[in-house]
């Protein structure tokens, strides 16, 4: 008897069948395949409609917060499951034919089970429904998921902590997201103390859904395993350092733990901005209420915190510091204001050295009235001389730190920019001289000057003397803060409310804060070529490689309204910040890269609506009659802004690399387009490792445009690999049944499953890679430049 055969039970000759589960975003999925690989059943269950209970909207639940926090039921996943298994068999499937289960599901989805959940999961009766029996089995009801985006401090302290995000990508594969279970996982501890306390074992979505077939807790797989930055790719171990961040952190928003935060982040006296909010509570709470803080603490039996809130010189300290955040926060005042520009900040801020040379000297002579708060509670009006001591070396400290951090940065031709009237000629460039005397002796210019900001006056100076104007503007432009980014803030809490139809506010932003009038009908259009299925595509397609079959060395390019490449490299590849590295799912001991391009089958959209009067056939003739290289133009279409790279906006360059404004020719800029996005595709895949053309290497193309044989031709001559085609269905879920099998049989997956008949699209060119290799090169050269010119 075979070794599959010893461990399902069933005799050599009985049926076998294979049950494939998919938990998407947004519904579950199955699917049963027979030995041959056909399907047999399918069967779905959507969330909103099916379990209208849980109110989801798109499978989940957004908070109205600034965070962006998204959320999924756990036990509606378990509920829907039970729901599943009842159409499977409505729909005529025999369980008692099942051999083998496996299962994909939405990655970095992290569910909490709480102590105790082990032993229900053992004892589960089977004449019960899951979901009556696991109703009270998880400590956080509602389990974070792909989609949310409330995690960017826990994301800068794991990068903070590996070195920077290079070191954390190179170590787990990915720099930190916010979408991450890592990060997810650290926001519930530092967040929700008490559900973290109380929570036995997190899974995933996929070893949660294993868990419940199993009646035990199942393993994370190492594909689902490296996307949560916790992973180390290479040993395939839970990576010490990427767990260790989480093990200090002091934050909190327990009474308690701002005492902690204090005690132990302020032993250096460092500035941070995020105490100038702390202090703001210090004073309206802590020096008010330090009677019922000491019973808060005595309650709750912290003995270290309540001995060091009752020591000697504890409610000294804590007013000076109360008293020295106040100063901070009307020098932050005076740092903000649409306004504001590096000359008044600069006066802000040697007006506050001079303070701080004033208060050292007042300290000295044990004087305190500029800090109200500590001269109030001073009982004889006399400090000890060690206190006395810490004051003087923290305002020293504050005055070292102020001058590194806000280095004198007066810049050329201030003077001019401030008060032109008080300067000298000699003081100007030499060629802007004579207009500069011109200048002084107008005196409508001195009433203006007098009347208005310095920004108004010399914009209103640009036509008359456009020299001496051009001087100043460049003193006042740059931003001096960041008030008008967080001016924003009220427009943003405006437009991030639970009717918002979409995660993604910056579009939205825009519109509100922009001066130019939005176009509205134009944003409207080119949203509604989004598919919901393509926005989820990226974060559960680790399975699409076992549908479609794909080996080692292949590059998967799914062409929808976005682009992707999943790549299975032959070497291990090298993690780069720009896409992800991924332990293979159906050989542990290789990898597959995951790369998302935004700019797909839109932009290729928008350029045969522009130069082929809106038909594929026109547009497919212009490509074809253009010859391979396009005469040395090339260009960057981001129409919408981009993931890889981060640009938005539409770049063309002529043969000797010089920005045009346009082609000469439509064709031109046909094969621009296309030849543009698959060279970027071509570019950051070698990044990472691939390598393009040798022996067995083939391009599978899928997605609606992988039935343009034009636009597959330019994708063979650019990877120099033929293409191929196969229309793949459910491919995750069927991915999955495929997998059911190779896990009962073993072996080599390809060979286990006997790869799909892929159809042969095109080959590549015998000059193809003469041609492209260089444009490449050419390619990213150009970008470089683009980001260059950005900075």
């Amino acid at each position: 008897m075979a070794e599959g055969e010893a461990a399902t039970g069933m005799a050599p000759n009985e049926q076998k069948n294979y049950l494939g589960f998919d938990f998407s975003t947004q519904q579950v999925k199955a699917i049963v395949v027979n030995d041959a690989l056909e399907v047999l059943q399918e069967a779905a269950v959507q969330f909103d409609n099916d379990l209208p209970e849980y109110r989801t909207h798109g499978g989940v639940h957004v908070r109205g917060d600034q965070d962006c926090t998204v959320t999924a039921p756990s036990i509606m996943w378990v509920k829907a499951l039970d729901m599943l298994m009842d159409k499977l068999r409505v729909a005529g499937a025999d369980f008692s034919t099942i051999a083998a289960i496996s299962g994909t599901a939405q990655q970095h989805g992290s569910v909490f089970w709480r102590t105790g959940a082990a032993k229900i999961l053992e004892n589960l009766q089977p004449d019960r429904f899951l979901h009556e029996q696991l109703v009270l089995a998880f400590s956080v009801s509602d389990s974070p998921i792909w989609m949310d985006s409330s995690t960017s401090e826990q994301c800068d302290m794991l990068e903070e902590a590996l070195g920077g995000p290079q070191k954390l990508a190179e170590l787990t594969g990915s720099r930190a997201y916010k979408r991450f279970t890592g990060p997810q996982i650290a926001k519930i501890y530092q967040k929700r103390k008490e559900a973290y306390n109380n929570t036995e074992r997190i899974s995933l979505v996929s070893s949660f859904a294993c868990s419940l077939l199993l009646g035990s807790y199942a393993p994370i797989d190492f594909a689902d395993g490296s996307g949560m930055n916790l992973l180390d790719i290479k040993t395939k171990t839970w990576s010490q350092p990427c767990l260790g961040p989480w093990k200090n952190f002091k934050g909190s928003i327990e009474i308690l733990l701002i005492f902690k935060f204090i005690i132990l982040e302020l032993g250096d006296m460092r500035l941070r901005i995020k105490f100038i909010l702390l202090f703001t509570i210090l004073k309206t709470e802590c020096l008010n209420v330090r009677i019922e803080v000491e019973m808060f603490l005595d309650v709750q039996k912290k003995c270290d915190l309540l001995e060091i809130l009752k020591s000697e010189h504890f409610e000294l300290r804590l007013a000076y510091l109360v008293d020295i955040f106040e100063i901070f926060n009307q020098l932050n005042l005076r740092l903000q204001g649409k306004d504001s520009n590096l000359l008044s900040h600069c006066d802000s801020i040697h007006a506050f050295l001079a303070k701080l040379e004033l208060y050292k000297k007042r300290v000295s002579v044990g004087k305190f009235m500029m800090f109200p708060s500590l001269n109030e509670v001073l009982a004889d009006g006399q400090l000890s001389s060690t206190l006395s001591k810490e004051i003087m070396d923290h305002l020293s400290q504050l005055d070292d730190e102020f001058r590194r951090y806000f280095p004198d940065l007066s810049p050329q031709h201030a003077g001019l920019a401030k008060n032109p009237f008080l300067c000298q000629v000699d003081d100007v460039l030499e060629d802007a001289q004579e207009e500069f005397i011109e200048l002084l002796h107008d005196s409508t210019a001195k009433n203006v000057f007098q009347s208005n900001s310095l920004s108004s006056f010399w914009c209103s100076m640009m036509e008359s003397y456009p020299k001496i104007s051009d001087l100043a503007v460049r003193v006042l432009l740059p931003f001096a803060s960041t008030y008008l980014c967080e001016s924003g803030f009220s427009s943003l809490l405006a437009i991030k409310t639970k009717s918002r139809n979409k995660l993604s506010v910056e579009d939205d932003l825009r519109c509100a804060l922009a001066a130019t009038e939005p176009r509205i009908h134009e944003l409207v259009a080119q949203n509604n070529h989004k598919s919901p299925i393509e926005k989820y595509k990226m974060f559960y397609c680790h399975l699409f490689p076992a549908g479609m079959c794909v080996g080692k060395g292949d590059l998967v390019v799914s062409l929808g309204t976005s682009d992707t490449l999943i790549l299975w490299p032959s070497d291990p590849p090298l993690p780069q910040l720009e896409g992800h590295v991924l332990v293979n799912p159906v050989d542990s001991d290789s990898y597959m890269v995951l790369l998302c391009f935004k700019n797909g089958s839109f932009t290729r959209e928008k350029i045969r609506d522009e130069s082929a009067d809106g038909s594929w056939d026109i547009f497919n003739q212009l490509l074809d009659m253009t010859p391979r290289g396009n005469f040395g133009n090339m260009g960057m279409y981001y129409h919408l802004k981009e993931i890889i790279p981060e640009l938005e906006g539409v770049f063309r360059f002529n043969k000797a690399g010089e920005a045009v404004g346009r082609f000469a020719s439509r064709e031109v800029e046909v094969r621009a387009v296309v030849e543009s996005q698959f060279i970027a595709k071509r570019m950051y895949a070698e990044k990472i490792g691939y390598s393009v053309g040798g022996e067995g290497r083939r391009v599978l193309a899928t997605g609606g445009a992988s039935g343009n044989t034009s636009i597959l031709q330019v994708l063979a001559d650019v990877f120099n690999c033929p293409v191929f085609t196969m229309e793949v269905a459910n491919s995750a879920c069927l991915g999955s049944a495929y997998r059911a099998k190779h896990g009962l049989v073993s072996g080599q997956y390809l060979e286990t499953i006997k790869s799909q008949s892929f159809k042969l699209a095109c080959h590549p060119n015998s000059d193809a890679y003469q041609i492209y290799t260089p444009m490449v090169k050419h390619f990213q050269s150009l970008e470089t430049a683009i980001f260059a010119n950005k900075k």
